[in-house]
């Protein structure tokens, strides 16, 4: 009985913390209840789903792969969709893209480098590594019709 009463103590410590929002700058919950049982109901919304592809832009110029990792982790552990029924790894993946946009190829290349040298057993970089290269891809190629 007691080993049922932690297990469901550490279940709900769990699901808490993968609700809480500690990544999102704009989450207006004091970031001491974040996670916290009394703490407002996160509502994954568009806006959120927004604020998750900036994050992921702003993660990857600052080079914090750590966050991004962690960002990717609890999506996935949710699973975590947002009210229009798009998965929040949609918003990592999508900020990916945007951040390759904005980038040059020797930019992207070394971004890419610094991250793999930083988290080696990232399972995660090699998703930007594609995204990256189609990208990239379609800079090359241009974005007009083709002959």
């Amino acid at each position: 009985m007691i080993r049922n009463a932690i297990a469901c103590l550490v279940s709900c410590c769990v699901v808490s913390v993968s609700q809480a929002q500690w990544w999102n700058p704009n989450d207006v919950t004091n970031p001491k209840d974040r996670g916290q049982p009394w703490a407002p109901k996160i509502e994954y919304n568009s806006r959120v789903f927004n604020d998750a592809q900036r994050e992921t832009q702003r993660t990857l110029n600052e080079g914090d792969f750590e966050k991004l990792e962690r960002m990717n982790s609890e999506f996935l552990a949710g699973p975590m969709r947002t009210t229009d029924g798009r998965w929040m790894t949609q918003a990592i993946q999508d900020g990916f893209d945007a951040w390759a946009t904005r980038w040059s190829e020797p930019q992207i290349l070394k971004t890419l480098a610094d991250w793999k040298e930083k988290v080696p057993s990232s399972r995660l970089r090699p998703v930007a590594e594609a995204v990256a290269w189609q990208r990239l891809a379609w800079k090359e190629r241009g974005g007009g019709y083709a002959a």
